[in-house]
Formats: C-alpha cells, structure tokens, sequence
C-alpha cells in the first residue's frame, strides 16, 4: 500500500463530522488507488421524516479489495457508542465483518497500515 501522509497542526476541538470528512477524503484516495474496492458515507439521520439508515449505522464503511468489509464510527475523544451502535457492531462482527471506533484520522491510517503489515489488505 502507498504511503499518504498528511500534514498540518492537529485540531483537538474537531467535531466528529470534520473527522468523517478526513476520514473519507483518506479512504476515497485508497480507492482512487484501487488500494480498497469501496468506500461511503452514511448517515442513520432523518431527511423529511424519513430515516436514511437504520439507528446505529456506523458513520463509513468500506470494501478491502479481499471483499471483507470494515464499519467505522467517528467519535470524539470521550465519545461513546450508543446501545444501537453496539448492537450493531455485535451484529457485523458476528458476521465476520470489522468495526472501529475512530477519534483521530491518524488512528484510520495506523490501523490500516496494521492491516497491509499482516496482509490482511489484500493488496
């Protein structure tokens, strides 16, 4: 896997929603290099009384190119999962599926090297 390092000072106040920002903008570059097979947002809000995704739902998930599929939740540093999110993750990773609970983008980048280091990528 290519090495992408970003740069800049660390912002401690980030909101989780600037953090799922970053997150995807490092994710949407590992897919522009075919290095994972997919990547998206999504959202377990409400768009004019209707919910888009199930209470729950992890704020990305993405496709190794291995087919195995990875959930994130963005969180702050304190944050916590809410008793539908730790349904969920139980449920997923049951099914063989991978869940994080993210605070920092730098935490995406160190797990995924972790995951190209063991070969687990599958690049």
């Amino acid at each position: 896997m290519g090495k992408i390092k970003f740069s800049g000072r660390v912002d401690k106040k980030r909101t989780e929603s600037q953090l799922v920002t970053a997150c995807l903008m490092y994710l949407q570059t590992l897919e522009n290099l075919k290095e994972i097979s997919w990547c998206d947002r999504l959202n377990a809000g409400r768009m004019s009384g209707v919910r888009l995704c199930r209470a729950g739902t992890p704020d990305i998930w993405f496709r190794r190119v291995d087919g195995q599929i990875i959930w994130i939740e963005a969180k702050s540093p304190k944050g916590k999962l809410r008793e539908s999110q730790e349904q969920f993750k139980r449920k997923m990773t049951r099914y063989g599926d991978l869940y994080w609970v993210i605070r920092d983008c730098r935490e995406l980048m160190e797990k995924m090297a972790e995951l190209d280091e063991t070969g687990i990528l599958g690049c």
